[in-house]
């Protein structure tokens, strides 16, 4: 395979994925009145060992 192959096959494929992206998109998310979000951040730091541990982080 020559270098213009590689860069024009390269080259078709970035331009089919950016155009087929919007078919595959999720839609907008509307939440509503009961909605939540809720954010969990797993951490080990409290538990014994870790860097800010406590008694009876368990």
């Amino acid at each position: 395979m020559q270098r213009r192959q590689v860069l024009r096959s390269t080259a078709l494929l970035g331009l089919a994925g950016a155009l087929g992206a919007p078919a595959f998109a999720a839609g907008k998310i509307r939440p509503g009145a009961r909605a939540a979000l809720i954010v969990v951040d797993v951490q080990n730091c409290f538990l014994d060992g870790g860097t800010l541990a406590v008694k009876g982080g368990q």
